[in-house]
């Protein structure tokens, strides 16, 4: 049975199938979107602690509690 055929026995159509890999593809790229922000942040806070900058200081700039600044700043 051809990949079509299938489809239509499972009741997907062309449009349905595009529609899924069309959202699972901008899912992805809002994932990847996320990751980068997340990383960069990180790396802001690492660089903010190797300059010296409070933990407080560093958790108030970054919207974060000072647990989760020393979290990151102890995962590097």
């Amino acid at each position: 049975m051809r990949y079509t055929e299938r489809c239509r026995t499972c009741g997907f159509s062309r449009g349905s199938v595009k529609h899924a890999l069309n959202k699972g593809r901008e899912e992805g790229v809002q994932k990847g979107l996320e990751q980068g922000v997340q990383q960069g942040k990180h790396q802001m806070i690492l660089g903010m602690h190797r300059l010296q900058v409070p933990i407080e200081t560093i958790a108030k700039a970054n919207e974060l509690t000072i647990e989760e600044v020393k979290n990151i700043i102890e995962q590097a």
